[in-house]
């Protein structure tokens, strides 16, 4: 998307995207998804914030994240772990 749109006609428009997003990866495998649909007033608040403000230099986003929260870390090293274990790759490789 390279521009924000208010064209819906119903909050109902957006049940198949929001479904498509929640199967969609995040970052470092970095769950839960948090999502927030917005319409009127709101949406016009928010938009014109973020057309004003400046883009994050560096970016907001941590990728070391997951390895803070010790859920997620478990998770991360986890999956890692299987997915390395696949293909016979040994953690000390």
């Amino acid at each position: 998307m390279t521009s924000w749109s208010t064209s819906f006609d119903s909050i109902s428009l957006t049940a198949p995207v929001m479904e498509q997003a929640r199967w969609a990866p995040s970052g470092c495998n970095y769950q839960p998804w948090e999502a927030h649909i917005l319409t009127g007033d709101p949406l016009k608040a928010l938009t014109d914030r973020l057309v004003a403000s400046d883009q994050d230099d560096p970016p907001e986003y941590d990728f070391s994240a997951p390895s803070k929260i010790e859920r997620y870390d478990f998770r991360l090293k986890a999956f890692a772990a299987s997915m390395y274990g696949s293909v016979n790759i040994d953690k000390d490789d």
